[in-house]
């Protein structure tokens, strides 16, 4: 898995993913440790919303019309 993840993303992307995963594990291990039902809550509530953004249809940029310049001293 770490392959494909380097083959779409790159050492830098996969990097930053890792850092951030390995955060909210800890911060749930901090956190719910000792409650294993909130533990679990609290990770299937990030795979849901995870998997919402996943499929989510990002929307289109708006085009800026770009204004020409002219009389440009030089």
């Amino acid at each position: 898995m770490i392959e494909k993840f380097l083959g779409l993303f790159g050492v830098h992307r996969v990097s930053m993913i890792i850092t951030v995963a390995s955060q909210v594990i800890r911060t749930f291990e901090q956190e719910f440790g000792q409650d294993g039902n909130a533990k679990n809550a609290a990770i299937d509530s990030i795979i849901e919303i995870l998997n919402q953004h996943k499929t989510a249809v990002p929307p289109l940029a708006q085009s800026v019309p770009v204004e020409t310049v002219s009389n440009v001293a030089t």
